[in-house]
């Protein structure tokens, strides 16, 4: 819901707070969709085909790495399970916020391009990608490629994060130079600044190269926040830079030790392996919170405009779903009463008498469902019977004639559009007038 207070004066009611700075035009739509889900379907793929190489590439331990397993108590299973189970909560973590946010907001660049980010780095960032490309050399260049889209985002993210725009301007020129830098890494694998390669930041030199640009990130939401956004935005801002703060303050926790002592980079010593269970663990722990401060944002700062998509579809899903459950033991029932009148069996009177029932009251339940919900939580009042039709203006609104939204009243439609529908409203207390922007039902799916 988006309130602007309307000038006596002024002819045409103009949304200027819908948070949609960069939408994706409808002739582009279509290939927007079919990108995204190509690189999903890429990136799960990759994963999922690494999961049993990654798993076969830990067992296969030499045998000084098995006498300090022996010494520590620990079996090459156990060890196994625990890095692979690991870096699959890390891949659903990244990955499950990425797919939500895309699935309710489609038709933003920002959005998308922060979907296909949170998906790529989860499925392609730690070692199951890496193990594939060890076990396939064939497969080397896609598992880079994979790594590529995630680096090449993640830092052009932390410039254009919430709503799409350079902030400042002059960052898109940074956000350049980063892409350059990861497709010549792209290009050149043999560069030993690689960020493909493992192990990577342990190297001094390449800490802080990446460092550097993660607080650059960190500093251009700041300043968005200071000089740039509207409240709303620095709501949004500011979980999650507190999130990506909270990542890069625990990645120089997890590789701090590795540079202190390079011994602890031996991959099979005692030390080694307790060292790179436990910075593996801890390095997911502290990357978590980008995902969760996303989420947090959308949650409780209205991210993109989809918390209250989000609320609603969670609300109608579960009525719907209750609904069903009700319905189905109906169906039961009606049949096993029809079949008793009939003399037992599975009369096809039954099923047909069952199914009609259901068909007929589902829909109407469902409405009803709706319009209780809308108005017990969110406080608006919609007629979901109500037919919209294309030959007249008025037939536009969703709201019955006495509608009300907390303390505005209803008084006209202003206009409708694919997603929602503008009214012209009175505050109650002091007979202000109000423009009112809805979400359609179809918006709530």
């Amino acid at each position: 819901m988006v309130t602007k207070p309307i000038h006596p004066d002024e002819q045409s009611f103009k949304d200027t707070t819908t948070s949609i700075n960069v939408p994706i035009p409808k002739r582009w739509l279509s290939l927007s969709k079919g990108i995204w889900t190509a690189i999903v379907v890429y990136c799960f793929g990759l994963f999922f085909a690494g999961i049993p190489t990654r798993f076969k590439t830990l067992m296969d331990v030499p045998p000084e790495g098995l006498q300090s397993l022996s010494q520590l108590g620990i079996t090459p299973e156990f060890q196994a399970w625990w890095l692979v189970l690991v870096e699959i909560i890390f891949m659903l973590g990244f990955a499950i916020v990425g797919v939500v946010i895309y699935l309710q907001k489609s038709d933003d660049l920002a959005t998308v391009s922060t979907s296909i980010m949170l998906i790529a780095f989860g499925t392609s960032i730690l070692n199951v990608t890496t193990s594939l490309a060890a076990i396939y050399p064939a497969l080397e260049v896609p598992t880079r490629f994979a790594k590529f889209i995630s680096w090449s985002l993640f830092i052009p993210l932390t410039y254009t994060f919430p709503n799409g725009r350079w902030t400042p301007r002059w960052t898109r020129w940074l956000a350049l130079a980063w892409v350059g830098s990861n497709l010549a890494w792209l290009v050149f694998p043999e560069l030993s600044n690689n960020p493909t390669k493992p192990g990577m930041l342990t190297q001094p030199f390449l800490f802080w190269f990446y460092l550097c640009w993660l607080l650059s990130g960190i500093l251009s939401q700041i300043y968005r926040y200071w000089k740039s956004t509207s409240q709303v935005q620095k709501q949004q801002t500011k979980w999650v830079v507190f999130g990506f703060a909270i990542a890069v303050g625990g990645t120089f926790l997890e590789e701090l030790p590795a540079m202190v002592n390079q011994g602890l980079m031996e991959r099979f010593t005692p030390a080694g392996i307790v060292y790179h269970m436990v910075s593996v663990a801890v390095f997911v722990f502290f990357a978590f919170s980008i995902p969760v401060a996303i989420g947090f944002s959308i949650r409780r700062n209205r991210l993109w405009d989809i918390d209250f998509v989000i609320n609603r579809s969670l609300a109608y899903g579960a009525a719907t779903v209750l609904l069903g459950l009700v319905f189905i033991g109906f169906f039961f029932i009606i049949q096993k009463i029809l079949s008793n009148i009939t003399g037992g069996g599975q009369s096809t009177i039954a099923v047909m008498a069952s199914t009609l029932g259901f068909a007929a009251l589902f829909q109407p339940v469902r409405a009803r469902t709706q319009t209780l919900i809308d108005k017990r939580f969110y406080h608006i009042q919609i007629d979901y019977r109500m037919k919209p039709s294309l030959k007249s203006p008025s037939s536009f609104t969703y709201f019955t004639r006495q509608g009300s939204l907390d303390e505005y009243e209803i008084l006209e439609p202003l206009g409708r559009g694919g997603m929602a529908e503008i009214y012209r409203a009175q505050l109650n207390t002091n007979n202000l007038d109000v423009a009112i922007k809805i979400l359609s039902p179809r918006g709530a799916y």
